[in-house]
């Protein structure tokens, strides 16, 4: 009978599943550290501007603050 898995097909095919499982974790992991620095990246735009937002002045709203004075 024909072996199955590869356990049974020897030390070899065995090393190369746990090298294979092992490039599988890695490029998981590398999706997952991609997508985390895009998920940053816009975290820190929108961030930035908001601030930008507020350096000009202005309420939640968007809406200028008037002047000196003003009532």
């Amino acid at each position: 009978m024909a072996p199955t898995s590869p356990a049974q097909e020897g030390p070899a095919a065995s090393a190369l599943e746990r090298i294979s499982e092992e490039i599988r974790t890695m490029m998981a992991a590398m999706a997952t550290k991609a997508d985390l620095l895009i998920l940053t990246t816009t975290i820190q735009d929108a961030l930035r501007a908001e601030m930008a937002g507020h350096q000009h002045g202005g309420d939640d709203t968007g809406r200028p603050h008037p002047g000196p004075g003003a009532r």
